[in-house]
């Protein structure tokens, strides 16, 4: 650890040097015909998965095992609210979705086993039917979903041409049954009702149409409470687009209270909604888009509301592109009006050559205080954070990367500390076989 300091208030500089026994991260994965496994090592940790696919004519049965992430509809159950986390790039799907299963990330070793089954059948006319399964034994969680695709095809003839359009209707539903634990909230004047551990059944159900220029989603779920009330979410996605522009809207709502998700979170009562308007320009080598995404989260019952807003440029050309992207997120509360909460500004820089990548990122985080009813005491009181990031990497079949990050940390003019970490790996891609070994920090 190394300090420089400008006077007793200063915060030292920390030098971290990753442990080779603690943060050695080995990935291997194996991909056949019909067989795909992969195995994610560090330390004493251990994760892995595999994937088996059997295909017909007109059907194919796909069986994965290991440590596997749930997604798909199943974020309808887990998570059902609108994400705060987001670009100004950042596209609905618009889509209805069954069940889907990924593998657990080589860095993550918090899953346990768990089984994932799917059929598809594809009819001559390209119309499919999907049945999914998912089962965790260790967790006592399973789900069921079924999925309809049904292709709508419309011909429109004109004196110059006939153009042949196919629309998508997409139907799903999914039914699981996830575990919740008993309330935590033991005191005699409980803020909650108290429940004991048991299982919650959940439903969700999506209805997407698809045509040339846009799509619409509509999902509603079903919870019940641990004292067996029913309580509904409802969610909307639209996306519109036409030549260069495109625009989406999303909507939520949950009017109930004491709701918990799949996973055991609680709901809050929102309503929320989020616009996103995008612009791109293309020229024969070069790439110029715009975004603005805005974000709102009403509170029904607390009266504090959010609202985000981020802007973001990019511009690629052959070797080099670069990107910059903001964010503002302000809270409004009736008796005390709009109030700023953090303010954030982030570029990179990549430049990509035909044997290496290099990329140089910057961002930086404003919070003001508390309370501050002056511009010099809110300059005296400001938290930042920026944050300073290179990366280089090799191309080919072994492949090189390392990074350095350099963090800054800011209370105030005389209150500042600095933190630096790096990571560097070794790869090895083949047709059939990878092989990767990372050293992480901290």
């Amino acid at each position: 650890m190394l300090h420089s300091q400008s006077d007793s208030k200063a915060f030292p500089v920390e030098f971290f040097v990753p442990d080779l026994k603690e943060n050695l991260y080995v990935s291997s994965s194996l991909t056949l015909p019909a067989l795909q496994a992969h195995v994610n090592m560090k330390h004493k940790n251990l994760n892995w998965g595999s994937t088996l696919k059997l295909a017909g004519k007109s059907s194919a049965l796909i069986l994965k095992a290991g440590n596997l992430t749930l997604s798909g509809s199943a974020s309808s159950l887990t998570s059902p609210s609108l994400s705060p986390s987001f670009t100004a790039f950042t596209k609905v799907s618009a889509t209805a979705t069954s069940l889907e299963t990924g593998y657990e990330s080589s860095s993550s070793f918090s899953k346990p086993q768990s089984f994932f089954l799917q059929y598809v059948y594809t009819a001559p006319n390209k119309n499919q039917l999907l049945v999914n399964g998912f089962y965790s034994p260790q967790e006592n969680k399973s789900c069921l979903s079924l999925e309809l695709k049904w292709y709508q095809t419309k011909t429109t003839v004109t004196k110059n041409k006939t153009e042949t359009q196919k629309n998508l209707w997409d139907l799903s539903f999914t039914a699981g049954l996830f575990p919740y634990n008993e309330s935590k909230n033991d005191s005699w004047f409980l803020t909650e009702p108290y429940f004991t551990k048991g299982i919650q059944p959940c439903f969700n159900m999506q209805e997407s149409y698809s045509w040339k220029n846009g799509k619409t989603l509509f999902s509603q779920s079903l919870f019940f409470t641990p004292k067996g009330q029913p309580a509904f979410t409802f969610e909307n996605e639209n996306l519109f687009e036409t030549g260069n522009w495109s625009f989406s809207l999303s909507q939520y709502i949950n009017c109930f209270s004491n709701v918990y998700s799949a996973n055991h979170y609680k709901l809050k009562e929102t309503a929320e909604i989020k616009l996103n308007l995008q612009h791109q320009q293309k020229k024969e080598n070069s790439l110029l888009k715009e975004g603005l995404t805005f974000f709102t989260q009403f509170d029904l019952y607390n009266l504090q509301h959010y609202f985000y807003i981020n802007p973001g440029f990019e511009y690629s050309s052959g070797f080099y592109s670069f990107a910059l992207s903001g964010n503002t997120k302000i809270t409004y509360v009736p008796s005390h009006g709009l109030k700023p909460l953090s303010y954030k500004l982030k570029m990179a820089n990549d430049f990509s050559f035909s044997w290496c990548k290099l990329s140089l990122e910057a961002d930086t985080e404003f919070i003001p205080p508390v309370n501050s009813k002056s511009i010099l005491q809110a300059q005296k009181q400001w938290n930042s954070n920026e944050s300073f990031s290179i990366s280089f990497s090799t191309k080919g079949k072994v492949s090189f990367n390392t990074k350095l990050n350099l963090n800054l940390i800011q209370k105030d003019w005389n209150n500042y500390g600095t933190q630096i970490n790096y990571s560097a790996g070794l790869s090895y891609n083949s047709k059939f076989f990878d092989l990767s070994a990372t050293l992480k920090e901290k």
